[in-house]
């Protein structure tokens, strides 16, 4: 199985591939349509036991769509405890092995 960190330097065709697969989901999104998942946060996910999948980390927010800080600083956000699991379609740009 392999596991690759999809950021918008390192994987850009995956990444902009990847917005609107999570601005479908609506739990993923603020009400303009913002996605709620940092860069770097999500995770192509590859194993010849089942289909190609992505997995994500998602900001927690307030019922005003505010994102919770950590701390006093407001530095850090607040992420979910658990990752987020998005099945890819079949079209979908996979990062080749080794890149």
């Amino acid at each position: 199985m392999s596991r690759t960190q999809i950021t918008r330097d390192t994987y850009p065709d995956q990444y902009f591939a990847l917005l609107p697969l999570l601005q479908a989901q609506p739990d993923l999104c603020l009400g303009n349509g913002v996605v709620r998942v940092p860069d770097g946060r999500g995770w192509i996910v590859q194993s010849p036991l089942h289909k190609p999948f992505v997995e994500v980390e998602v900001f927690v927010v307030d019922v005003d769509e505010q994102l919770l800080p950590t701390d006093a600083t407001g530095d850090e956000v607040l992420i979910e405890d658990t990752l987020r699991r998005i099945e890819l379609p079949e079209d979908f740009p996979l990062p080749k092995a080794g890149a």
